[in-house]
């Protein structure tokens, strides 16, 4: 079949398809932008991706850091629960027996007791005092505080603990001193 197409409808066939054109010119670009917006939007999940897992990275070392400090905390806490066991378990025969316990001070603070003067000597040593030269209370000045000193103790009834023996020496362990 042979058709004839006259010069107003080939005009506006032509108009059509100048429109078609400039419409998927526009679409062309749209889907253009889109894509770019789509290419941009992947790179930002990508660099936000590659932080998150950088990120995880420094937790997990933090996480084994604070592991193995607190695996040193619960074995520092399980040797001063076994020190303290020790302790009062000393105690409670000084108690019993009323024979003398020795208070370790450093620096005036008590820091450990012991059953004999010879092992609290000994204990100091091991933290760098000297094991020789200890002065009795009473061989040095007054006011000064030693680094280590060594105080003997024994258990006093009355009050349901213990007492210094140099407070007995001194006249005041009956008193009220």
């Amino acid at each position: 079949m042979i058709r004839i197409v006259t010069g107003a409808r080939l005009a506006g066939l032509r108009q059509e398809a100048t429109q078609s054109r400039a419409r998927a010119v526009e679409v062309q670009e749209r889907a253009d932008a889109a894509y770019a917006v789509h290419q941009c939007e992947i790179r930002v999940l990508r660099e936000q991706a590659a932080s998150a897992e950088n990120d995880a990275a420094v937790v997990r070392e933090e996480a084994v850091a604070l592991e193995k400090a607190l695996a040193a905390v619960r074995s520092e806490l399980a040797e001063r629960g076994e020190r303290l066991e020790t302790v009062e378990r000393e105690l409670s025969t000084v108690r019993r027996t009323g024979a003398f316990v020795y208070l370790l001070l450093h620096h005036g603070e008590p820091h450990s007791i012991h059953l004999t003067e010879d092992d609290a000597h000994a204990y100091a040593a091991t933290r760098g005092a000297p094991r020789t030269g200890w002065v009795r209370e009473t061989g040095r000045p007054p006011g000064a505080v030693p680094t280590w000193r060594c105080v003997p103790f024994t258990a006093d009834a009355d009050t349901f603990g213990f007492r210094s023996v140099l407070a007995r020496l001194a006249g005041g362990f009956g008193g009220g001193s």
